[in-house]
């Protein structure tokens, strides 16, 4: 009997092991009986007598004739798995892969670079650009898979003018303040009061959205008072007007546009924020 094996095992037709190397990491991850041959027939033999679930994931890389153990192995597994329902195989693109990494990589430099941006050009974005912020928002995670979460997407010079004394007036500043900084376009993001999660939900979608406005090489930052502005009867006609029914709550606003300034740096991380429990 096979006790506490690993769970899966990667076979990575890129790291350009012979086939005893890959044998032996067959068996020493699936802790094959001292006796194991180190050979296919062998192989097939053993995989048959796994009796804890585990996955066998190949990574190919084209028809490269010096890996044919590589398929060969993966064949193995494919037959036994049809009969040992304790065996799953997965084949995967060595192509796939490295794509996958990329994004991977993309999105968690964009976490550590992305930066509040408090000084805009007046250039208005493209939409295209816009579009493909606020379907980043889209795409955030929601309490029970709702979407109960509404973006307003405002590029008029009159409206954003207008938002930006009112919000300022709520902040208590003088009138030439611009709480937005001078960015062109205001995202609003409304969340449905009668969700409990809203207000969470709703700060996932700017979360989203500032990270997308940062990868195509715009500014953006998270201003307050929404909440306050959607109470007003005034920004309630704003629904209305946009035929946008029941109860909805400012959660905040994404301001984006082109960036007046360099990045800044990020600060350095406040340590004792991270507990393990292992």
């Amino acid at each position: 009997m096979l006790k506490d094996i690993k769970k899966e095992i990667v076979i990575d037709e890129r790291e350009n092991k012979t086939e005893n190397e890959i044998l032996k990491y067959i068996a020493d991850q699936l802790q094959f009986p001292g006796y194991f041959g180190m050979n296919f027939d062998a192989l097939n033999d053993c995989l048959g007598d796994v009796n804890e679930p585990i996955t066998i994931t190949i990574i190919q890389n084209g028809m490269n004739p010096e890996s044919e153990h590589v398929r060969i192995i993966g064949e193995i597994a494919e037959t036994v798995s049809k009969w040992n329902s304790n065996i799953t195989v997965k084949h995967l693109n060595s192509d796939d892969i490295i794509k996958r990494e990329s994004n991977t990589n993309t999105i968690l430099q964009a976490m550590k670079e992305r930066r509040s941006i408090r000084k805009f050009k007046p250039d208005m974005p493209s939409k295209e650009d816009l579009e493909q912020i606020i379907e980043a928002g889209l795409y955030a995670a929601s309490g029970r898979n709702e979407q109960a979460v509404i973006t307003i997407a405002v590029t008029n010079q009159e409206l954003r003018n207008k938002i930006s004394k009112d919000n300022c007036k709520i902040g208590g500043w003088s009138e030439s303040t611009d709480p937005f900084y001078g960015a062109p376009v205001i995202l609003i993001v409304l969340g449905r009061k009668s969700r409990i999660t809203y207000v969470y939900d709703g700060s996932l979608v700017i979360g989203n959205m500032m990270l997308a406005a940062h990868s195509l090489g715009l500014g953006s930052i998270w201003i307050h008072r929404a909440k306050e502005e959607f109470e007003t009867e005034e920004y309630q006609s704003l629904l209305k007007e946009l035929g946008i029914e029941g109860e909805w709550e400012g959660i905040g606003h994404c301001a984006v546009g082109y960036m007046d300034c360099e990045l800044p740096d990020p600060p350095a991380r406040k340590e004792n924020r991270v507990y393990w429990i292992e």
